[in-house]
């Protein structure tokens, strides 16, 4: 079946396809009539969306437990 070579995956993550089926367009929207972004530093709502997301599906209990997971600085 192989032939002895290691695979790599080449694909797209599990995490950036579960993060294709967002309704981006719509979230993008709601963040604008909102001001979702209008005091944000360094993270926007998207972001903290999909850092949130990933620490929930990597059953972190906070961010600061994903950090060394995602290798953030």
């Amino acid at each position: 079946m192989f032939s002895g070579e290691a695979r790599v995956n080449t694909g797209k993550t599990l995490f950036a396809q579960l993060m294709e089926f967002v309704p981006w367009d719509t979230f993008t929207r709601t963040v604008a009539r909102y001001g979702g972004d209008h005091r944000a530093r360094t993270l926007s709502c998207a972001e903290q969306y999909r850092a949130m997301a990933f620490a929930h599906l990597t059953y972190r209990e906070s961010l600061r437990d994903s950090k060394p997971v995602c290798r953030c600085s």
